[in-house]
């Protein structure tokens, strides 16, 4: 999963969006660019664009949610709290069955 760049050309109506990098091209993030042309305008730099579904390569209009920095902190930190809760529940579950596994060989062997 990686983001996607597009080049524009500097009279493009978002080009004020864009990185400029050495060689003079101007680029631009396409879910960025994606979201902004569905809006009709420039996003500023406060405002942060999230792929609803994780995959940073899926910029369907669909999968993109137009929100603020501490928001998209929020959103992740969710996310991340929910997947260790997840592991935290699957080791726990591993752990009583290998106790439960090590107990049943030692009354086997008894």
């Amino acid at each position: 999963m990686s983001i996607k760049y597009i080049k524009v050309p500097s009279y493009d109506l978002y080009s004020d969006m864009a990185y400029k990098y050495k060689n003079g091209e101007l680029r631009i993030p396409e879910h960025r660019y994606i979201m902004a042309q569905h809006l009709r305008r420039c996003l500023t730099s406060d405002e942060v664009v999230h792929h609803k579904n994780g995959d940073d390569s899926d910029n369907r209009l669909s999968n993109l949610l137009l929100t603020d920095k501490s928001n998209h902190s929020k959103i992740h930190r969710k996310l991340y709290s929910d997947r260790i809760a997840r592991w935290q529940a699957r080791r726990a579950k591993s752990v009583v069955n290998a106790e439960l596994a090590r107990n049943k060989l030692l009354s086997d062997s008894t």
